[in-house]
């Protein structure tokens, strides 16, 4: 099943570096073998075929929107569509659709609801966009619907798609309905819809209201991929293997490349993009990639393009992948230097604790790793849809004290998590953030869930051990 991240989002490592990025303790716990295994050997991830250097822009491009109606058109859509058409954008006859017109054109197409019907119930818990517990009823019931087929040259795809989503708008006024992208799979109310046309300068948009960033498990880890490019005529873009806690900044990475390729849809190199964000010219865009930029953040990045086939789901469009060859035990690794160097990294102080641990800190860490046992079943195959589970766990020093870092979990059978890490090491050598690692469950010091609607629970030593280390 998949599920949706839209928009920028910031917080690198923030839930867990905020609460206790590394902490460490002398040998005195309970703990007696090593019980943090890392994983060094997995295979190698192979280079794609660069994208070849050149316009990314296709000669074509074609998309559709509909609008469905509640339940049936208010007056004849095509005659709206007529009476609305102007500029550029000319209306085809019936005989054409499906053709690549010389210029922009618009079809109007009113198929049997049956052959076409509304968005369910379930996907708009993430395709809903401003919808009421009354506009998903109402669209429920739709007994019709109206298709805007769009097509033309690659060249005008950018000012066609301004005008396409006012005509889109302006047919679901006039004969009352809500809006369906086709290509994002999206279904909009009408004011929703309006707010893909307030961040335009100079004929370029944000392509943030744009495009959907679809990420949903695939394995152990998330594979995150957008929806909507083909609209613009460009290709859409996708990442693999991403840790739970990359999700969003990788979703940031995807927005910043996504809005290189609509103000600057060329490569110079096969196969590399520089990304800046001093450089994108439209200021909303700038605007959204500075607002959650962490100390150290070089605002820029060369990033690796490989021309990949679409997996099944994907949109019918090009499909660009963001690629990382190397070791595939340290592809986090990769992932999580990249976005640091763009974006900065967020970790909270380290914290020596000189003397043991107190009686209540081991008693509070005793009932966390029971609560973190209790959640152990569903974790079995994989982490359960937009939920991310941490385990606070000590790495061995070289001096033979214990770093403790947060893990997050991808794999839990028998007493073995398997996992990623997600600090980067103050003592302990040849380990950076991503790293793979196995920790043993009698291991577990804390723990740390994110709720899929945000909310946290656990990291119950956290104020303790803050509270001695003062």
């Amino acid at each position: 099943m998949r599920s949706t991240t839209t928009g920028p989002a910031w917080a690198h490592l923030v839930g867990a570096a905020l609460l206790a990025a590394s902490c460490r303790s002398p040998p005195s716990d309970r703990l007696g073998s090593p019980p943090v295994v890392v994983v060094r050997d997995g295979g190698v991830v192979d280079g794609g075929r660069p994208v070849a250097a050149g316009p990314l822009r296709a000669d074509r491009f074609a998309y559709q929107f509909a609008i469905y109606h509640l339940p049936r058109p208010a007056t004849n859509a095509a005659r709206v569509v007529a009476r609305l058409l102007g500029g550029p954008l000319v209306l085809g006859a019936a005989t054409t659709a499906g053709q690549t017109p010389a210029r922009p054109t618009v079809w109007v197409e009113q198929p049997p609801i049956a052959q076409f019907p509304p968005p369910s119930e379930a996907s708009l818990q993430y395709r809903g966009r401003g919808l009421s517990e009354r506009d998903r009823k109402a669209v429920a019931a739709s007994r019709a619907l109206t298709v805007l087929a769009f097509a033309g040259p690659g060249d005008a795809a950018m000012a066609t798609y301004h005008q396409a989503l006012v005509l889109a708008g302006d047919v679901a006024a006039a004969t009352g309905g809500l809006i369906y992208d086709v290509e994002t799979r999206d279904l909009f109310t009408r004011a929703a819809w309006s707010a893909r046309l307030q961040r335009w300068q100079d004929g370029t948009p944000d392509v943030v209201p744009q495009v959907t960033i679809d990420s949903y498990r695939d394995g152990d880890l998330v594979r995150m991929v957008t929806l909507g490019m083909a609209k613009l005529a460009l290709p859409d873009l996708a990442v693999r293997d991403v840790a739970g806690a990359d999700v969003k900044s990788m979703g940031t990475l995807i927005n910043l490349v996504c809005a290189t390729f609509v103000e600057r849809p060329m490569l110079v190199r096969a196969g590399e993009l520089d990304v800046s964000i001093d450089q994108l010219r439209q200021p909303d865009v700038r605007r959204w990639a500075n607002a959650g930029l962490f100390p150290g953040a070089e605002r820029k990045a060369t990033i690796r393009l490989a021309a990949v086939e679409p997996d099944e789901g994907d949109a019918e469009n090009r499909l660009v992948e963001i690629e990382f060859p190397g070791p595939a035990a340290e592809l986090q690794v990769r992932h999580d230097a990249l976005l640091s160097r763009l974006l900065g990294a967020r970790e909270g102080p380290v914290r020596r604790i000189d003397g043991n641990y107190d009686r209540e800190v081991l008693e509070v860490s005793r009932r966390a790793r029971d609560a973190a046992l209790a959640l152990k079943p569903r974790y079995r195959d994989a982490p359960p849809l937009n939920e991310e589970l941490m385990v606070k766990a000590p790495f061995l020093t070289p001096r033979g004290q214990k770093e403790w870092m947060w893990v997050e979990v991808v794999r839990w059978r028998g007493k073995t998590i398997k996992g990623v890490l997600r600090n980067d090491p103050v003592e302990v050598v040849r380990l950076a953030a991503g790293a793979h690692v196995e920790v043993q469950e009698d291991a577990i010091f804390d723990y740390l869930l994110t709720k899929p609607d945000g909310t946290t629970v656990g990291n119950e030593t956290g104020p303790l051990i803050e509270r001695q280390a003062r």
